[in-house]
């Protein structure tokens, strides 16, 4: 399920430059107390691995970018959130609706209005996408010396496809309770047209990419990555994408 959130405060909203963390801290405000500190220290285990199962978008409204600041926005700002977890989302409905306010970093706002959007109906098993945050894919490597490194992955390679394959069937495995026997392949539309962006959240650098992408592969893992987010970090606010509709011809 997809929602849309739109906030409002008094005043032009000032969020830092790694805003992605505020707005996560703001929707685990959101849960029941026990959903979130449940969901924020451990979450749907697979294996030796846990995930948060939600994902959501960059902020809609353009910020002015301050150097050495951050972001000021308008007072009204909203973003998309989905899940395929119905409590997540249903929560969230509810409390936003019955809060006076809440604390997005510094600001105090209020939810003013939700938008719930229909489950994505995949036709075909290629489909063409956008990003409306970045699509984060990487391994961590050891060094010579012993110490590890992160390296982010881009996608020209083939550990990006790979990797997101990789990581949308184990999603899929947690709600099955079963083997992903599954396949889902990544391909930028125009390599050229790609943007890479680099974020510090929580003292950590991210590097993700943003762009148009097709998705081919199983209906279900196409339809799980509307929900979930493609790559790492979804909960984060990397990965989360949504269908390309082509245009109509007049005439």
């Amino acid at each position: 399920m997809k929602i849309k959130l739109v906030f409002e405060a008094k005043s032009p909203i000032f969020l830092p430059a790694g805003y992605f963390s505020s707005i996560q801290g703001l929707i685990y405000n959101m849960l029941d107390r026990l959903s979130a500190d449940w969901l924020h220290s451990e979450g749907f285990q697979h294996k030796n691995r846990f995930f948060k199962l939600f994902v959501f978008s960059e902020i809609n409204e353009k910020g002015k970018f301050v150097k050495n600041k951050g972001f000021y926005f308008p007072e009204r700002i909203s973003f998309y959130l989905a899940s395929p977890i119905h409590w997540i989302i249903g929560q969230i409905a509810k409390n936003g609706i019955m809060a006076e306010s809440y604390k997005l970093a510094d600001n105090d706002v209020k939810l003013i209005e939700i938008s719930t959007y229909p489950q994505e109906k995949i036709e075909n098993k290629k489909v063409s996408i956008k990003t409306l945050s970045p699509i984060e894919v990487h391994s961590t490597l050891k060094k010579p010396d012993g110490s590890s490194k992160t390296y982010y992955y881009n996608p020209r390679e083939q550990e990006f496809s790979a990797l997101i394959e990789k990581n949308i069937k184990k999603k899929w495995e947690i709600l099955n309770k079963k083997e992903c026997k599954l396949s889902l392949k990544i391909t930028p539309a125009n390599v050229k047209h790609l943007k890479e962006r680099t974020i510090i959240v929580k003292d950590s650098v991210i590097k993700g990419w943003k762009g148009r992408f097709i998705l081919e592969g199983d209906k279900e893992l196409i339809q799980l990555a509307f929900e979930t987010g493609l790559g790492s970090h979804n909960s984060l606010g990397f990965g989360m994408i949504e269908p390309i509709t082509p245009r109509r011809k007049e005439g």
